[in-house]
């Protein structure tokens, strides 16, 4: 009988939690831009030669910001939902982007490609 009321029990702890979500107000904090704060740090750290700098098929190129949406299931307003933020702070080394022997996005990019996409994710 205990157990049963210690699984109930955790299980309504669970469920309360997850269903516990806050909105962020992003208005309190600068507007990230594509075209001057997040291109230049995909131009620079993605789109080497044999990375996603070409139209290889094997590779999908990260050249515009349509292909960045397109290609990266960017979800507008939800970072933690878009394979491109997945991929960029992961600490597995066989799933981060970039790959090695390319050093990983510093803290200040991987937040404002954050703060990019939790404000939308906008082509300005």
């Amino acid at each position: 009988m205990n157990k049963i009321v210690i699984v109930v029990f955790g299980m309504l702890l669970m469920f309360g939690a997850v269903g516990c979500r806050h909105t962020v107000d992003y208005s309190q904090y600068p507007e990230v831009k594509y075209s001057t704060d997040v291109s230049p740090v995909i131009s620079a750290n993605c789109t080497q030669s044999g990375c996603h700098g070409s139209v290889d098929v094997r590779r999908f190129p990260l050249l515009t910001y349509d292909d960045l949406i397109e290609h990266t299931h960017v979800v507008s307003g939800k970072p933690e939902q878009s394979d491109l933020f997945s991929v960029i702070r992961t600490l597995n080394k066989n799933e981060r982007m970039p790959v090695d022997p390319l050093p990983p996005l510093t803290d200040d990019q991987i937040k404002m490609i954050y703060l990019w996409i939790a404000q939308g994710a906008k082509n300005n």
